[in-house]
């Protein structure tokens, strides 16, 4: 696989999603081990994935309380205005 065809697939993206067949799995890791951009790519979006797992997790643990909510508990009322 060249850089173009990696391009082409999105090959970074469905690499990291295992979308990947395995054939081209192969060819695109062979690749990326000797393309600065492409491995540059894997690490970026790697990481990218990594922290919005996480993120996403710690929000299913937090409790959910609407903005609006929030703005209506606040002293004064739900305006919070001191008049």
């Amino acid at each position: 696989m060249d850089h173009q065809e990696a391009l082409r697939l999105q090959a970074v993206e469905k690499y990291l999603l295992d979308e990947l067949t395995t054939e081209l799995r192969q060819q695109f890791e062979e690749h990326y081990f000797d393309c600065p951009e492409c491995a540059t790519g894997v690490k970026a979006l790697g990481t990218f994935v990594t922290a919005s797992r996480l993120v996403s997790s710690d929000e299913e643990r937090s409790p959910k309380v609407s903005p609006h909510a929030a703005w209506a508990e606040r002293p004064g009322g739900s305006t919070g205005c001191n008049q």
